[in-house]
């Protein structure tokens, strides 16, 4: 809830949306966040995000389309997306590159992918 008793929220993976108290939307961002949103000290607000890779990508060798690749994202109070961060990238300039093969379905194979469900 912000000061002005205004409210934001995730319509969970299918955006995020500010509204008066009255139920008025202020503004929808058309990304597909979840979980909680926090507040910041300068009134930004940051959410997790995710998006469905459907290609291959020399960047995730071993995932194997379809699959989520987890972001944070940065809003502003007048829902702008300041900033877009990649857990992926998170990983690989901490180096901790392993963590990203933690989700395999299979676990005799290495290769990770699927866990998509359709809506």
């Amino acid at each position: 809830m912000l000061a002005n008793g205004d409210v934001v929220f995730n319509f969970e993976e299918m955006g995020l949306v500010r509204m008066t108290p009255c139920g008025v939307v202020v503004w929808k961002l058309a990304y597909r966040t979840h979980h909680s949103v926090f507040l910041d000290e300068h009134g930004d607000l940051w959410v997790s995000g995710m998006i469905t890779r459907t290609e291959r990508s020399f960047q995730f060798p071993n995932h194997s389309p379809p699959f989520r690749e987890s972001t944070v994202l940065k809003i502003s109070p007048e829902g702008e997306l300041l900033k877009e961060i990649s857990i992926f990238d998170v990983l690989v300039q901490n180096d901790l590159r392993g963590y990203m093969h933690l989700a395999s379905i299979n676990t005799w194979n290495s290769v990770v992918g699927g866990g998509i469900r359709s809506i």
